[in-house]
C-alpha cells in the first residue's frame, strides 16, 4: 500500500506480489488493492506509464504460483456458501460472530467494531481539517481509499478472513490520512522534495504508533 500510494519504489511491487502469492492465499487481497490504484491511475492526466505498467505487472504475475488463481475462485464459493447458509471448510470463512461463537475467542466482533471506528474518524479528521483550510474538494475526498474502506469493512463483518486485511488496511489509510496534513507546516505549504521527504516521515511514524 505505501508503494501504490506514494508510487516509489514501483518496480518493487511486481517481485514482492509474486512472492506473496507463493506464501499466503491472501495475495488477492493485494490485487484488490493494485486494481483499485491502478483504475485511479488511468483517469489521472498526464499518464504515469511506469507506475500503470508495474501495477499491471503486479497483477498478472500474482498469477504465477502453483495455483494461479484459483484462490480467487476458492474464495468465492467459500464466502458464497457462508452467505447461504453452508457451513465452509474453514472456519475462517464464518462471520466474526458465528467464528467467535464457535471458538469462543469473544473480542473479536468488538476489535473490528473499534478497528472501523478508527478508521472513520481518520476521515472524518481529514475532511474537516481539509475543510477548515479551505482546500479543494479532490484533495479532501479520495475515492480510492473510501472505497477500499468500505469494500474491507463490509468483507470484515461477512468473514472473519477479511477481518486482518481490513485492520491492516485500516491502520495505513489511517496514517495515509493523517500524513496529509504534511502539505501545511506552521501554516505554509511544502512542496517539492522536502513536502514528499515530511509525507513519507508522517506514514511511517504514524503506521508505528497506530500498529
Amino acid at each position: 500500500l505505501y508503494i501504490l500510494e506514494l508510487r516509489r519504489p514501483v518496480w518493487a511491487l511486481p517481485p514482492i506480489v509474486l512472492i506473496w502469492a507463493n506464501i499466503h492465499p491472501g495475495f488477492i487481497a493485494g490485487d484488490a488493492l493494485t486494481a483499485a490504484y491502478l483504475l485511479k491511475a488511468l483517469f489521472v492526466r498526464p499518464l504515469n506509464r511506469r507506475y500503470i505498467l508495474a501495477a499491471s505487472l503486479s497483477i498478472v504475475l500474482s498469477g504465477f504460483n502453483p495455483n494461479g488463481f484459483d484462490a480467487i475462485l476458492r474464495t468465492g464459493e467459500q464466502l458464497g456458501g457462508a452467505a447461504l447458509g453452508n457451513p465452509p471448510d474453514n472456519l475462517e470463512y464464518l462471520p466474526p460472530q458465528l467464528f467467535a461463537s464457535v471458538t469462543g475467542e469473544h473480542l473479536i466482533y468488538p476489535a473490528i467494531i473499534v478497528v472501523a471506528a478508527i478508521g472513520s474518524l481518520s476521515f472524518l479528521f481529514w475532511v474537516v481539517s481539509g475543510l477548515l483550510k479551505r482546500r479543494r474538494v479532490r484533495e479532501v475526498f479520495d475515492p480510492v481509499h473510501i472505497l477500499l474502506f468500505v469494500a474491507f469493512a463490509y468483507s470484515a463483518f461477512a468473514t472473519f478472513r477479511a477481518g486482518m486485511f481490513f485492520a491492516i488496511l485500516t491502520t495505513s489509510i489511517t496514517a495515509i490520512n493523517l500524513s496529509k496534513m504534511q502539505g501545511f507546516v506552521g501554516g505554509r505549504a511544502v512542496i517539492g522534495q522536502r513536502g514528499e521527504n515530511v509525507k513519507r516521515q508522517k506514514i511511517f511514524v504514524t503506521t508505528a504508533l497506530i500498529a
